[in-house]
């Protein structure tokens, strides 16, 4: 963390709230805009949950309405450029105390660049403040806004439409473009349009109605294009491509999976009249993605979805005929693969729980001791393990036994890369096929595993709500053990009270003889 009070995470807010605020007088460089970008990058990396994250993004609206401000702000061509000039080039008296301190950060930047142009640093705070409003719109339900607090120095960010985007949603959109406009640069927008299109329903529109789908579906193929390049082309260090390409990638499918959430009609006839646009770049990512780790399992998915929609026919009459269209999607959509599912399903057990289907530990608590044989399955102890392996109606004995020839058939070395985490299910295709491994073995002990893990399940929901039964038992015992009591109380009370009473009214009858 920075120890300059110059460089505190006040100071960089400020600085890029009053930058973007008014662009064109701040007197301020492209150094210390991505310096100020990269001190709250590193508070935001400091938390260690995304509510501890959204709570510093929200906590700072006067720099998410500048951002929002800056970032849909509309203008020409032209006007973008010489903001931007005006923001690359270096204004700061240099013979001014401190001034060069303020210009060397204060560490390396994750990127691994050593020399940077300043549209990367500008870019850099534009990510930064994208970052900033995308966790402030996360909680938010879809058109719900917030609400105003008259006694806060600050009010909360949005309010209100005019709040979430000042120059209404068609101008933002133009706004907008001229960030993604230039690929790789500003791919992180598209994220940023992603969530305000599904928050709000006539941005989303809007995007939808652009003049040939310049925001919604142009300009993403282009940085698609930028981004595979760069992996056939490009550097092929880790580092890289995780910032050159999967970034982009990730962003963008994000933005697009967004937009078929707002309206999905209206996403699937845009992909299949402009499916020429991305058919060739889609076909080369499901290409890339067969051979990327599982994480890249979802993307790649939405990957094949929309490659089916960019293949459908249009109706000749129509235009786009919504049944052709389905049925066409159908047969193109891939086949379910029995034999990836059972790999995942292999990979994820090996990271879980107790197996035994009538023990109370959930599949997620990890345990250390594996089944020495087949060397995937977890067990709390030997207890479990014994109770499991003579188990009345899914023995682990049985499956054991496949497993266990599996591991012999795939050799010790391969069987451990597979628990490795970059391991991908082409990887284990090719194994499989060099070693000829009976796949069908595969696919029986993936189905087993997914049955063993719905018994499990049904045994832990039936032990909740027999524990949920025993608590309200007790609560209701409780209940009316407290009722009795306090009726006593009750009595107790009234029969005090009916002689107390008694006594006034004895001493009273007393005072007004003797009065009278």
């Amino acid at each position: 963390m920075a120890t300059n009070p110059q460089k505190s995470l006040k100071s960089a807010v400020e600085l890029l709230t009053s930058t973007m605020g008014d662009p064109m007088k701040a007197n301020v460089c492209a150094i210390r805009l991505g310096i100020a970008a990269d001190r709250i990058d590193q508070a935001l990396e400091a938390c260690t949950s995304i509510a501890e994250k959204t709570k510093i993004a929200k906590s700072y609206p006067e720099l998410l309405r500048a951002g929002i401000k800056f970032l849909t702000f509309k203008q020409s061509p032209p006007d973008h450029v010489a903001m931007m000039n005006r923001l690359m080039t270096c204004p700061c008296d240099f013979g001014q105390k401190g001034m060069r301190n303020l210009h060397k950060p204060d560490r390396y930047r994750i990127d691994g660049r050593v020399q940077v142009a300043a549209a990367i640093l500008v870019f850099d705070a534009v990510t930064t403040v994208s970052n900033c409003l995308i966790l402030a719109l996360a909680d938010l339900t879809q058109h719900k806004f917030r609400s105003g607090n008259a006694n806060a120095r600050e009010q909360p960010w949005p309010q209100g439409p005019e709040d979430l985007l000042p120059p209404g949603p068609k101008d933002s959109l133009v706004g907008l473009e001229l960030w993604v406009a230039a690929a790789p640069l500003g791919y992180i927008v598209f994220k940023l349009a992603g969530h305000l299109a599904k928050f709000y329903v006539p941005f989303a529109r809007e995007v939808f109605q652009s003049p040939h789908f310049t925001i919604a579906l142009a300009r993403p193929v282009e940085h698609l294009k930028e981004a595979v390049k760069f992996y056939d082309e490009g550097d092929s260090s880790p580092l890289a491509r995780t910032h050159f390409f999967t970034y982009p990638v990730v962003a963008i499918f994000e933005f697009l999976e967004n937009l078929s959430h707002c309206d999905t009609p209206q996403f699937n006839i845009m992909i299949t009249a402009r499916g020429s646009w991305m058919s060739l770049i889609l076909a080369r990512l499901t290409t890339i993605m067969s051979t990327l780790p599982r994480e890249w399992s979802k993307t790649r998915a939405f990957a094949q979805h929309l490659t089916a929609f960019a293949n459908a026919e249009l109706d000749p009459v129509t235009g786009v005929a919504i049944i052709k269209f389905e049925r066409k999607l159908m047969t193109e959509l891939p086949h379910f693969d029995e034999l990836e599912n059972a790999f995942n399903v292999m990979v994820d057990t090996r990271k879980m729980g107790c197996w035994n289907t009538t023990c109370s530990s959930a599949l997620d608590t990890i345990h250390s001791r594996l089944c020495s044989k087949c060397n995937l399955i977890r067990f709390c102890g030997e207890k479990c393990q014994k109770e499991a392996w003579n188990c009345a109606t899914l023995p682990h004995k049985s499956v054991c036994a496949k497993i266990h020839s599996l591991k012999e058939a795939l050799g010790a070395d391969d069987w451990l890369l597979m628990w490795t985490p970059d391991y991908t299910y082409a990887q284990f295709q090719v194994t499989c096929r060099v070693k000829t491994v009976d796949t069908d073995i595969v696919v029986r002990i993936g189905s087993t595993i997914s049955a063993l893990r719905l018994q499990k399940s049904a045994f832990l929901d039936d032990s909740r709500r027999a524990g949920a039964s025993q608590i309200d038992r007790l609560r209701r015992a409780e209940q009316e053990k407290s009722a009795i009591q306090k009726l006593e109380d009750l009595k107790d009370s009234l029969s005090d009270r009916s002689t107390t009473l008694g006594r006034e009214h004895a001493f009273s009858l007393m005072s007004r003889d003797a009065y009278y």
